[in-house]
């Protein structure tokens, strides 16, 4: 993780928020400025974009948030995704990220898909979502009935 911080590209920065918001590839290129919710902290994929077609909420790190305001602040004119492509609003192509971890020096094949490893792998201490991420349910904070 790193080496992926001293690089300086949307790429980079696609590829970190990828792998700390333990999400696809695709759903991280495709994402756009009006799923997110910076006061509340989340990430709110549409059914539409998502595999298992069901709104996917995602709660944002520290971390994840600060690529997010990165980004904001290197936002070209009013592109709609957080992560543009090359091309005018365009997504960025499946392979800019396999291109990126071969720059890194890894040999691989295939777009990195943070979801095939747990996150539990991935961080020191989970918390209590991840469950609730590793199954790609909405994210229902929880409440106390007395």
């Amino acid at each position: 993780m790193t080496r992926l911080v001293q690089r300086k590209s949307f790429s980079r920065l696609a590829l970190r928020f990828a792998i700390l918001t333990a999400v696809r590839s695709g759903e991280v290129r495709g994402a756009s400025w009006d799923e997110i919710d910076v006061d509340a902290k989340l990430w709110t994929i549409p059914k539409e974009r998502m595999k298992a077609s069901r709104e996917h909420v995602i709660p944002l790190s520290k971390p994840a948030l600060s690529i997010i305001m990165r980004c904001q602040e290197l936002r070209i004119g009013s592109r709609s995704l957080i992560f543009p492509g090359a091309k005018g609003d365009a997504p960025m192509s499946d392979m800019t990220l396999t291109k990126l971890l071969r720059e890194m020096n890894r040999d691989i094949d295939q777009v990195p898909n943070p979801s095939r490893t747990p996150p539990i792998r991935r961080r020191p201490d989970p918390g209590p979502d991840t469950t609730e991420r590793c199954r790609q349910r909405p994210y229902k904070p929880a409440t106390v009935s007395m």
